[in-house]
């Protein structure tokens, strides 16, 4: 007859478990062994920011399971636009990444001691909020009753919304905008 007795949890970032294996002999206990059952690592990514200016950081959070050193791959999507960010040598979890680029991180892979790969899972997200901003530009002649072409460059997030002024008064507003040059 072989039993298990004394699962034990080792320890809950590496998510090994200790299982010990008794073989009775009639009455007695005749032979203890115990195994060491390790499972792939994991990483779950998770964490927001909203960069509003120029130097401004937001931090990521990544949760690891498994044992150190990990690595693990960032993925950053921009529009259609994605980029790889490998990082290798973690000790410790959570690993807290930092990047003043706004996008969408997802993780691609995690390894560690002990596996070449593992799951992962979650979404982080970095927005880039800046003050709206607008610098019009050009000269034009109108005749009365007439309207004038200016360009219009726009900074910040869309849409936009912009008030016009005819000598300080009679004003006209344009809701709505979602390119950063308007004419």
């Amino acid at each position: 007859n072989v039993k298990y007795e004394n699962i034990s949890l080792l320890g809950p970032s590496t998510n090994d478990r200790r299982i010990e294996f008794v073989v009775y002999d009639g009455n007695d206990k005749s032979k203890v062994t115990s195994r060491t059952i390790s499972y792939r690592p994991s990483a779950v990514i998770s964490g927001s920011g909203d960069l509003c200016g120029a130097g401004q950081e937001a931090t990521i959070t990544v949760d690891l399971t498994g044992k150190p050193n990990w690595k693990i791959t960032i993925r950053r999507t921009v529009g259609s636009e994605t980029y790889d960010i490998p990082i290798n040598n973690i000790s410790s979890t959570p690993y807290k990444y930092k990047s003043s680029v706004p996008g969408i991180y997802t993780l691609v892979s995690v390894s560690d001691k002990t596996f070449s790969s593992g799951t992962v899972s979650g979404k982080a997200e970095i927005t880039h909020n800046l003050t709206p901003k607008a610098t019009i530009s050009g000269t034009d002649t109108a005749c009365p009753g007439n309207e004038a072409v200016l360009h219009i460059q726009l900074e910040g997030t869309p849409p936009f919304s912009i008030t016009s002024l005819y000598n300080g008064e009679n004003p006209k507003t344009v809701n709505n905008i979602t390119v950063t040059s308007y004419v």
